[in-house]
């Protein structure tokens, strides 16, 4: 080091410091990109559905519904192999133990419709929260339904707890 610059000749300490500022910068970019392990795929949920909720879509064209609803009534999707049902709930690179079991189409203002779904899920609960997957379940709490093939934003308008 020539005058406190890093320029030039970079002692061990000018080296470490930079390595360690490398590797936080990859670690934060995996963290935020998702990169994680998939977990592996089943057809049918690992344990007995314990919350049923239902989600209301943003307002979406016509279109896109309908097809939303031709995937969830269409063949499975491969998932590393596996076939896994469409309606099957996968968020955070993960399938989670949740499947839509009803859906309905209804119109909304400006030539747009609303997605309607019913969702079955095992749910986690701790410390007042009500979890599937990664996302925290609260009536009026924004929700993406996301499965393998369709992907909708929206919020979630009813919780009933399943005996």
């Amino acid at each position: 080091m020539k005058n406190g610059k890093l320029f030039g000749k970079l002692n061990i300490i000018d080296i470490l410091v930079l390595l360690i500022l490398i590797a936080a910068v990859v670690f934060v970019g995996m963290r935020l990109m998702g990169h994680g392990a998939e977990a592996p795929a089943t057809e049918t949920p690992q344990a007995q559905a314990n919350l049923r909720y239902t989600f209301l879509s943003n307002p979406i064209p016509r279109e896109l519904a309908e097809n939303a609803v031709a995937a969830f009534e269409g063949e499975d999707a491969d998932f590393g192999g596996t076939p896994v049902s469409p309606r099957r709930i996968y968020n955070n690179n993960l399938l989670v133990d949740a499947m839509i079991t009803d859906w309905e189409i209804s119109e909304a203002p400006d030539d747009m419709v609303y997605l309607h779904l019913t969702i079955e899920a095992t749910a986690t609960y701790s410390t007042g929260r009500c979890t599937v997957g990664s996302q925290d379940l609260r009536i009026g709490v924004s929700y993406t339904a996301k499965t393998l093939v369709v992907e909708v934003v929206g919020r979630v308008t009813g919780v009933e707890k399943l005996s």
